[in-house]
């Protein structure tokens, strides 16, 4: 996707340094099956020493935390969307803008919410003010409690290019928030059972989607994140005795 690693020739120091651990975690099954597909070469015995265990939810935090007043004031007649990260080129913030273009060309009343900072700040309000998007699209920084404002929204869209397990995915069902998440190892892991749709990562399926999830109001599956948290700690617990 054109995005510029610049640490990925320390990267291969650091992944032989592997060899002297027990086990190597990924926080979920796709991702250490990435993991281990990439790094076999690298690891000796990578089959057993690499291993995953779901990360854990603090799901009665956000639940509280979701219940405060939000700091945006939201209008009544528009649609939003809201996504939420570092503004880095992995997190693909400026292709979601940019096919956001095309959702606006189409529906009127779609809005988008970009929660977070990092290096591509400046790039992405650039964008916006190219695209006339300063209406429908808001930067709104890194923002202490996000949870209210992802109560308050419509829809929750990961566009990342890659990702580990997102937490945000998580927090956002714990919200029961519609998703539309690009079809990557990390998202795949939370969303292929139903929980959300999963998208080729493209502009042009981006838009067609966040179309669709505006006209049909896609439903989502109840995610059940006791039940789930459940199952981490005891694959946690497992690993560790």
């Amino acid at each position: 996707m054109g995005v510029d690693y610049k640490h990925r020739a320390d990267l291969n120091v650091i992944f032989l340094l592997y060899n002297y651990f027990d086990k190597i975690v990924s926080v979920a099954e796709h991702t250490r099956n990435l993991n281990e597909e990439k790094l076999r070469h690298l690891i000796e015995n990578s089959s057993e020493k690499m291993v995953f265990v779901h990360n854990s939810l603090d799901y009665e935090a956000v639940l509280a935390a979701a219940n405060e007043p939000p700091d945006f004031e939201f209008d009544a007649d528009s649609f939003y969307f809201v996504t939420m990260g570092r503004l880095s080129p992995e997190k693909n913030q400026k292709m979601l803008v940019e096919a956001f273009a095309e959702v606006v060309a189409k529906r009127e009343e779609a809005k988008l919410l970009l929660i977070g900072n990092g290096e591509l700040k400046e790039e992405l309000a650039e964008v916006i003010r190219e695209l006339g998007l300063r209406k429908h699209v808001m930067l709104l920084g890194q923002v202490g409690n996000p949870f209210p404002l992802m109560k308050r929204c419509d829809v929750f869209i990961l566009p990342s290019n890659h990702e580990g397990q997102p937490m945000v995915l998580l927090e956002a069902l714990i919200l029961e928030k519609a998703m539309i998440a690009t079809d990557i190892p990390g998202s795949r892991s939370i969303l292929e059972d139903g929980y959300g749709l999963l998208v080729s990562n493209t502009k042009e399926n981006l838009v067609l989607e966040m179309v669709r999830v505006i006209e049909d109001r896609v439903p989502n599956k109840r995610f059940d994140y006791v039940a789930y948290n459940k199952c981490a700690m005891a694959m946690f617990y497992h690993l560790i005795t």
